[in-house]
């Protein structure tokens, strides 16, 4: 009988730990998969935040910049304009075509320009792997110990300000001491060995031949890293 009640108590706690970190995991919204959070500095996404990204681009006109993380500090502030930044995709032009493709015509009017850093080392593996249909709500994510560290850090961070950088609500990052992270280069080594490969070059002509169809040749930029 004890072994029961022991087995049952052991049960009833792990439901209860585990809502309750379900609950803080809504409230602070550590990977933005929700609109509201108890913090005000995010830290953590992933190509999902690129769903909050589509939902913004109903209501208003946007630069949209594609790429990896050359690109991650372009930011709304930086430029003066209106920009959502992509980085979370990571300039997989799989993940960017599956993107364009499910846009409406009110969200395609909305796009003033399109700005794809075509990166030939984030097109050489495919990483477009569970596509996102961006029609379905957010999905309450599969928690992990990785989502109870991400949970804490965003506290722990929001508290005590330790943070040296942060993600901006167009997806770009903010930091502290940009020029720490500048880097020159004197000499380019091994990307005689970087080419490009049929599928990404079948992903570029679709995006390109998706914005020439709907909004001009004139407003798509393909910068080659």
């Amino acid at each position: 009988m004890n072994n029961k009640k022991f087995i049952l108590s052991f049960i009833i706690i792990g439901v209860l730990i585990q809502t309750f970190i379900f609950i803080l995991y809504y409230l602070i919204n550590p990977e933005q998969f929700y609109k509201d959070s108890l913090t005000e500095k995010k830290f953590y996404y992933t190509k999902e935040f690129s769903k909050k990204q589509f939902n913004q681009l109903k209501s208003k006109e946007y630069t949209l910049i594609f790429g990896t993380s050359q690109i991650h500090m372009i930011s709304s502030d930086l430029t003066n304009t209106n920009i959502l930044n992509f980085h979370n995709l990571y300039g997989e032009t799989g993940d960017i075509k599956n993107f364009l493709f499910q846009l409406n015509n009110i969200q395609i009017k909305n796009i003033s320009r399109i700005i794809l850093l075509i990166d030939l080392r984030a097109g050489m593996a495919r990483n477009d792997i569970n596509l996102i249909n961006y029609s379905e709500k957010s999905n309450f994510p599969s928690l992990s110990i990785e989502s109870v560290k991400r949970i804490y850090y965003d506290i722990k961070n929001n508290h005590n300000k330790s943070y040296k950088s942060f993600l901006n609500n167009d997806g770009s990052v903010e930091k502290f001491n940009s020029k720490s992270h500048i880097k020159y280069i004197k000499q380019l080594s091994g990307v005689a060995k970087i080419n490009y490969n049929d599928r990404l070059i079948s992903d570029l002509v679709e995006i390109n031949n998706f914005t020439k169809k709907n909004k001009g040749l004139d407003n798509f930029r393909g910068i080659i890293s």
